[in-house]
């Protein structure tokens, strides 16, 4: 398993839960659509996730070859 990759990742986990938030609306009380939620924050977490960590990398290109 690649640590360093496991750590990188887990830095952005915050931000991407906090961009859920913002998306999905409070968390889930247990009232109404549960999975409609459930899966329009799963949907925007694991969206922003895979975009923040693109950024990272395109990031860490654009410094190796500058």
């Amino acid at each position: 398993m690649d640590l360093e990759y496991v750590k990188d990742r887990n830095k952005l986990i915050p931000i991407a839960e906090d961009y859920a938030n913002e998306i999905a609306g409070p968390e889930f009380n247990g009232e109404g659509e549960s999975m409609e939620w459930v899966n329009k924050w799963n949907q925007a977490f694991h969206t922003k996730m895979d975009y923040l960590w693109e950024l990272k990398c395109e990031t860490e290109r654009e410094d190796y070859f500058s």
